[in-house]
């Protein structure tokens, strides 16, 4: 049995270090060499033993002794470094207890050391933590979502009215344009928010990624310091790929802003000296690029696995202070910034890697301390039938007769004066029945229905009322201003007779645009159907 016992001990996948009463160690298991790469000479006592697993600056022995001295079992989850002969091993996570051997008197005789490695466990608790964090934003989202844009798109909507009032040269005219600049970083931040919780429902059409990156980076350059500069360096021929361009859009803009602050020393103190301080006096420069790039067979990047195939790379480099490791760890990790409080909310960068994914693409991200630092982005580049789908943006104005329906008295009045000045006649109505039975009696009246969603939650409730604004007239277009949060894609929303969908908070320019668009259509389905009559 004595046999059997120490074999059981020896190869126990859990490690064992036994000293006696005054601390100093009579037995280490192999499992501890194996576990920590030290051997038995290396550990001659408790505090040796304490030390493999401290943290710099900490002293867990004499708390072990504390604990132990009461008659008490030890225990605490500890990093620890892993030691590899010829290389600089790593760093692993450990759960250690401490316990007494008491003899027959009730006295300390032997110390007991129960190592086990937890690394897995830990890291599979990160990710739940992570994903906790990530369903915590999609529940804010969801939330705050319909009553921001509702705010939201009253703001611009008055704003872009009141702007286009007031004479040119006016300190008037620029307050607002200041207004609403504010509102569309308001806007920037909801979007963030919804992408993360997967919630916003965006278009993909095929796009030449370097129009894109372009427009991006003329809006960035105004809010780069005049010592820094801003190089664009770019392949020739096309660089198609399938996305929703407002998003390769923030993309490059959150990118940007990242290196902009990494070479302005803003994101790091660099007080101290060191690699940081350092980089502040280097050239300060952001190189942008947009390469092809070809996959033969699976390629290993730094922080990404990159499959097969044909990519549009995107790469932001920076001469800024770079990050370590346990920076570059968190990078993309939700609300986690180096930031001060006023500086950055912490989801610019997880915002771009949720992106990234949805499109299909990787992120990779390489920097050292004092080195900068370079991102870059892969999309799989979308190679078409040689077909080139024309881009129609419509044209404002036109007159016909439109119904607005909703709950929102401010969005209603927003929509209506819109779209009045664009020559259009309008009725609206805060009365959902009220607004059916005014197109029920008269529907060849009207050139356009426009509803507006009360909430997410009453996703069901729009849909019936589409419905039978349908059924009294299939011919008539219906264009919903719907919550982000909703789900009002495919089978549901062609059933219910649903035309077009423009998310909150509705950009004033987009909406008059599709108005406009639809109602012609409108018109010109009803000439063509008049032309054949006769």
């Amino acid at each position: 049995m004595l046999r059997t016992l120490s074999l059981a001990v020896a190869q126990s996948p859990v490690a064992l270090v036994i000293t006696d009463a005054l601390g100093q160690v009579t037995y280490v298991s192999p499992r501890f060499t194996a576990m920590t790469g030290r051997v038995p000479e290396e550990i001659p006592d408790l505090g040796a033993f304490a030390q493999t697993f401290a943290e710099p600056g900490s002293d867990p022995a004499r708390e072990m002794w504390r604990v132990l001295s009461g008659g008490g079992t030890w225990h605490g989850e500890l990093p620890a470094r892993r030691r590899v002969a010829g290389g600089p091993g790593g760093f692993f996570w450990a759960s250690v207890t401490v316990a007494p051997v008491l003899g027959e008197d009730g006295g300390i005789t032997h110390v007991v050391g129960s190592i086990e490695d937890i690394t897995e466990r830990r890291q599979a608790e990160e990710h739940i933590r992570r994903a906790q964090k990530m369903q915590a934003v999609g529940v804010l989202a969801g939330g705050i979502a319909h009553d921001f844009n509702n705010i939201l798109t009253a703001i611009l909507g008055y704003s872009h009215l009141a702007f286009d009032s007031l004479p040119e040269g006016t300190e008037a005219r620029d307050d607002i344009l200041q207004v609403t600049i504010a509102a569309e970083r308001a806007k920037s931040l909801v979007q963030q928010l919804l992408t993360f919780s997967r919630k916003e429902k965006v278009g993909r059409e095929m796009v030449d990624v370097r129009g894109v990156v372009r427009e991006a980076l003329a809006l960035v350059q105004p809010t780069v310091p005049h010592d820094v500069t801003l190089r664009f360096l770019c392949d020739d021929g096309e660089m198609p790929v399938l996305a929703a361009p407002t998003q390769i859009h923030q993309v490059v803009v959150n990118l940007c802003k990242n290196a902009v602050d990494a070479v302005s020393g803003e994101d790091v103190s660099v007080d101290g000296g060191g690699p940081c301080a350092d980089a502040v006096f280097r050239a300060r420069m952001i190189v942008v690029s947009l390469v092809h790039a070809t996959v033969a067979t699976p390629k290993v990047l730094p922080r990404a696995l990159l499959n097969p195939g044909r990519y549009i790379c995107l790469t932001v480099a920076d001469t800024g202070c770079g990050m370590d490791g346990a920076l570059l760890e968190r990078v993309f990790e939700p609300f986690f910034t180096t930031k001060a409080v006023d500086k950055g909310t912490g989801l610019g960068l997880a915002a771009v890697h949720g992106i990234v994914a949805d499109h299909g693409g990787v992120i990779d991200v390489v920097s050292a301390p004092g080195e900068g630092a370079a991102f870059s982005v892969y999309l799989p580049r979308h190679d078409a039938d040689g077909s080139r789908r024309a881009v129609d943006r419509g044209r404002r104005g036109g007159r016909g007769r439109v119904l607005l329906a909703g709950e929102e008295r401010t969005m209603l009045g927003m929509a209506g004066r819109l779209l009045r000045m664009q020559g259009f006649r309008v009725v609206a109505s805060a009365n959902s029945r009220r607004a059916l039975a005014l197109f029920t009696i008269a529907p060849e009246r009207f050139d356009l229905i426009v509803l507006e969603q009360g909430n997410a939650a009453q996703t069901w409730r729009l849909l019936t009322l589409a419905r039978a604004f349908a059924a009294a007239s299939p011919g008539v277009p219906i264009l919903v201003c719907a919550d982000p949060g909703s789900d009002l894609e495919g089978a549901a929303m062609e059933a219910a007779g649903v035309t077009r969908i423009l998310r909150t908070p509705v950009v004033p320019d987009e909406f008059v645009t599709l108005a406009g668009r639809l109602v012609q259509e409108r018109q010109t389905q009803q000439a063509l159907a008049e032309s054949r009559e006769a």
